[in-house]
């Protein structure tokens, strides 16, 4: 009769996004385990740890495709140099009045992160028995579950941004959830049919 078995797991994307200085790194880790303590009972947990950052840029309308889209193809919009030679705070756009920021100065001056942290897993205790002539056999199993993350966004609108004169937002979310499930299962085999 086998006693237990075990895994561990180790994984990591990274992805770099369409729009410059975007993407994504991710780092996981995962351990289960299970044990059989009798012949009726049975234990056993799987946890996983997950660390992320994203980086991103706006969207809607303080989105960099909203002066991409704006500009007509004849335009150069990475060999133009999109601030001011003599002023690195002005920007420099097909449209002079425009109310966004140009592309690559939103790009070189903004940066938008998003952190995350989460655990998940569970654990369960295990009973099963036959009685009877073994057509009877009864389980009752115990889980216990949690799910718990934590988010940290950091918002930098650089100084010459469109609707800010320079900006640093920074908040978080933490969400912490346990779960708990009882469940009974009884199995009569009445016959063959």
């Amino acid at each position: 009769m086998d006693k237990g078995s075990y895994s561990f797991s180790l994984g990591n994307t990274t992805s770099k996004g369409v729009i410059p200085t975007t993407g994504l790194d991710r780092y996981n880790v995962k351990l289960a385990a299970e044990s059989k303590l009798h012949h009726n009972w049975t234990t056993g947990f799987s946890g996983n740890f997950v660390n992320s950052k994203i980086t991103k840029q706006t969207t809607a309308n303080d989105g960099v495709l909203a002066t991409v889209y704006g500009a007509p193809p004849s335009y150069d919009l990475a060999g133009i140099l999109y601030h001011d030679v003599n002023d690195p705070y002005s920007q420099n756009t097909f449209r002079s009045t425009s109310s966004f920021n140009a592309a690559y100065w939103a790009v070189n001056n903004n940066s938008f992160t998003e952190r995350t942290n989460r655990f998940f897993g569970n654990a369960y205790v295990n009973y099963s028995t036959k009685f009877g002539t073994d057509n009877h056999s009864l389980n009752v199993k115990y889980q216990l579950g949690e799910d718990a993350y934590n988010t940290i966004y950091t918002n930098i609108w650089g100084y010459g941004s469109s609707n800010s004169s320079g900006e640093i937002q920074e908040y978080s979310y933490t969400i912490n959830e346990t779960n708990s499930l009882f469940t009974v299962m009884y199995n009569w085999n009445i016959n063959e049919e």
